[in-house]
């Protein structure tokens, strides 16, 4: 699956709500990390608990007499006989869609919009997405969350649940085996036909498949100590789970029924011998799952309440052909779950039951992933072994060869050369960028604290600002009074980081903000440049002269590719290359807030003529590779050289709404300053990962504004890179090949392997000391690559290949 999206619910519940639930986006099967992370929160909604209870039990009363999977066929949810009688298939699809209705106007609430918003933003409804629902409370787990209408919008989605904790597993070596090896357990067929299970399973191709016809426990449990290993086990015939949902039953013969916990250490044993899914296509699995997830298996399907005999035969059969196909796991199960719609005039809510729970952890699961199982090779030792002190170990065997055919200088000159040119042509795929970056922020961390910046102040609109002013966003008549109120300050510049495209008030509240903009020269507002959503584009009352000269674009550089931190700055567009979709102008919100400031205080102007000038001082366009970056575009940006600060010395002052519109700011605190306001509410969604951790726009506008305006003023330098020619990075590879002969000149003269160890943690220690040095003065140097080409030089001089190459040279450059 490309994206895993993981929404921690916690411990809340339908009746006291969910007040902290964390949302995160992972890249494909957790291999390309934690993308992002939002947080918002859900209110209590015991009416939709109340209305899922009567569906449960409408459900139970309908589906009575239709050959359930359940060995006694009476639910824990009690049916109170005079509250439900006769029920109508329409009424009860009107309970349907009620709960339906209900269910998705609660998750769209204020609350969560930020959350719904942030995986709209980044999410492609193209994409293959698994969402994994984490909760305690079994009443929300067991709670149909395919409902969301997310899922209609995301059509390759599909839900799981998880524990709340998890770990993965890593199995044990294992025999090779080419085929799907299946452990088919055919409990008690009292009242059901289980043999059209197996007739679907035979008719697999590829599969090892071992029936278990009404087996004892103790066969049950012989079975799964199997040493080759299975990697499915499937179970047909009656369960039940037992109030609370903490464990499960199966009725495995018609005197014996087991749980989970009677068969542990034999799953547990079965799971590291690498069973990858277990299969319940039995009634009530909810208890059975949640047990068995707690074992930490990666993948389980149950059925979520009483299923139907021809039901969940529709439904293995609809999941294998899918699976076996080579679709992904949770794609198939999507698949045969919709399909059972075709059913659904005979069996309501047919395609309600199949639940997917996972170990999050879990790589995603397809049949051809089952048949590529690996294995370890197993040494065969000989009964008559040497000892110890006889046998040439490999650490041995690599100093004696280095001892005894020590490779020449020019030889060592030659593959310190090759290797180094060999690793920055890797370098130009950018297989090296998420490192060199990750590298980048922290030497950004270490270095010196930097004091507050005193020409900016930041109004933050916090939660409680929204929740006393009117909610979010923030009503036009509000907006237009603390406007007003800065103004009365004479600041320097105003910079509105919220999108105001659409109205919040009525029509005249409307126009008094909207007047405000077209008389205030010092104040700007922004749009998102190129966007094509309505929320995001410039106000329609503005004129395209008001908006070029009220407005600034607020896109920043997040690396979406790699782990979405913002380092860069795009600072205006060329319209020759990029065409606007709407009237955003193509200057950014921060520089134009710093030629506000400039002018008011007749420090410096700023103009473009080819090149950005700020007073005397030349901000250069970033080329298209630039140290770290591999292929950053034509855009005209700059890296971001963040104010150094910590919690306790905070980069900007800040100040919450309320006290500005209650005359709780110092006069000396606005004039002559630029005055951004934005918020820093989580739930609103405008929070990115920068080098210091999750920061809100406006923050970072602000370290943007402070960095133009050192630039220009005190003509700091910005972030820089050593010299390059177009797309040669020159410089970068004379640094790599700087260190890397110096480090081989050293291994050239030590013949000892400690002091060689010791040697090389000397030459990187120095290498980051020197990284760190230089960055201290604004350089970013290539830190990684010196490390590798150091690593694989020290390697090929150490091995074999050295002498090989030694040869060679003499023979071709005598």
């Amino acid at each position: 699956m490309e994206h895993q999206v993981v929404i921690q619910l916690g411990e809340g519940s339908w009746q006291l709500g969910f007040p902290s639930v964390i949302v995160q986006i992972w890249g494909r099967d957790r291999s390309a990390g934690q993308v992002e992370q939002t947080r918002g929160r859900l209110p209590a909604a015991p009416h939709i608990q109340d209305l899922f209870q009567r569906w449960q039990q409408e459900y139970t009363a309908l589906n009575a007499n239709l050959g359930l999977r359940n060995p006694t066929q009476v639910m824990e949810i009690e049916i109170v006989s005079n509250d439900i009688t006769h029920i109508s298939d329409v009424k009860f699809d009107d309970l349907c869609n009620d709960l339906k209705q209900q269910f998705n106007t609660w998750i769209h609430g204020p609350s969560f919009l930020g959350v719904d918003q942030s995986l709209r933003r980044y999410l492609d409804p193209n994409s293959q997405i698994q969402v994994v629902i984490e909760a305690e409370d079994p009443g929300v787990r067991r709670f149909p969350w395919h409902l969301w209408n997310f899922f209609e919008d995301y059509p390759h989605a599909e839900v799981a649940l998880s524990n709340l904790e998890y770990r993965k597993v890593q199995p044990t070596a294992r025999q090779i085996h080419e085929q799907v090896r299946i452990l088919s357990i055919l409990g008690d067929t009292t009242g059901i036909q289980v043999e059209k299970d197996r007739a679907t399973l035979e008719n697999l191709g590829d599969t090892d498949i071992h029936f278990l016809q009404e087996p004892s426990r103790e066969e049950f449990d012989e079975h799964l100590w199997d040493e080759t290993g299975w990697d499915i086990l499937f179970f047909a015939g009656h369960s039940s789970s037992q109030p609370g949902e903490q464990t499960g039953h199966m009725q495995i013969n018609a005197t014996e029924n087991v749980s989970i916990s009677q068969l542990r250490i034999a799953l547990k044993t079965a799971i590291r011998n690498g069973l990858q899914l277990a299969i319940f296509n039995s009634c009530e699995g909810m208890g059975l799952a949640r047990e068995l997830a707690g074992l930490h298996i990666p993948y389980l399907i149950v059925m979520r309440e009483p299923v139907p005999d021809q039901v969940a035969q529709q439904f293995l059969t609809n999941f294998l052909r899918a699976f076996s196909r080579g679709n992904p796991f949770p794609l198939a199960v999507k698949e045969a779950r919709e399909r059972l719609y075709g059913l659904e005039n005979k069996f309501p809510c047919a395609s309600w039951l199949p639940v997917i729970c996972q170990n999050p952890t879990a790589q995603t699961l397809s049949w051809p992933s089952l048949k590529k199982q690996t294995t370890q090779k197993v040494l065969e030792v000989n009964r008559t072994q040497p000892h110890p002190s006889q046998i040439s170990w490999p650490i041995n065997q690599l100093r004696n060869s280095s001892q005894s055919r020590r490779v020449s200088l020019k030889t060592t000159l030659l593959i310190t050369l090759f290797t180094t040119l060999g690793v920055m042509a890797i370098r130009l795929l950018g297989i090296f960028q998420p490192i060199e970056l990750s590298a980048y922020d922290h030497l950004m961390r270490l270095r010196p604290l930097e004091p507050r910046d005193p020409r900016v102040l930041i109004v933050e609109t916090t939660t409680d600002d929204f929740n006393r002013y009117g909610g979010y966003p923030l009503p036009d008549k509000v907006l237009t009074e603390l406007i007003e109120k800065i103004e009365s300050y004479k600041p320097a510049a105003i910079g509105l980081d919220m999108h105001r495209a659409q109205p919040k008030g009525t029509v005249k509240e409307r126009a008094e903000l909207v007047k405000q903009f077209q008389t205030y020269p010092n104040l700007l507002t922004v749009c998102l440049y190129g966007s094509r959503l309505n929320d995001f584009k410039p106000p329609t009352e503005l004129t395209q002269s008001d908006a070029n000269s009220s407005l600034g674009f607020s896109n920043l550089g997040s690396d979406k590719t790699l782990d979405e931190v913002i380092r860069r700055q795009v600072l205006f567009f060329d319209p020759n290359r990029a065409k606007p979709t709407n009237k955003c102008p193509n200057f950014s919100l921060s520089l134009l807030l710093a030629d506000l400031y400039l002018t008011h205080h007749k420090l410096a102007s700023v103009k473009i003529d080819q090149k950005l000038y700020m007073g005397d001082t030349i901000i250069e366009q970033l080329f298209n590779r630039f140290v770290g970056y591999q292929a950053l575009g034509n855009k005209y940006q700059m890296m971001i050289d963040y104010r150094s600060h910590n919690s306790d010395i905070p980069p900007f002052r800040k100040v919450p709404v309320y006290q500005v519109l209650s005359d709780q700011v110092n006069t000396y605190s606005i004039k002559d300053k630029i005055v951004l306001i934005g918020t820093n509410a989580s739930e609103l969604g405008d929070l990115h990962k920068t080098p210091y951790g999750i920061k809100p726009g406006v923050e970072i506008h602000a370290h943007v504004i402070s960095q133009l305006l050192d630039n220009a003023v005190h003509r700091k330098r910005r972030i820089w890179g050593l010299p390059q020619w177009k797309f040669i990075q020159w410089g970068d590879t004379i640094w790599v090949l700087g260190w890397s002969l110096l480090s081989s000149l050293f291994m050239w003269q030590i013949r000892s392997s400690l002091k060689l160890i010791l040697m090389m943690l000397f030459v990187a220690s120095a290498l980051y000391l020197a990284c760190l040095l230089m960055f201290l003065i604004g350089g970013w140097m290539p830190l990684w690559p010196s490390i590798f080409t150091m690593v694989i030089t020290a390697v090929a001089l150490n091995i074999p290949f050295g002498t090989l190459f030694n040869q060679f040279s003499k023979r071709t450059l005598g």
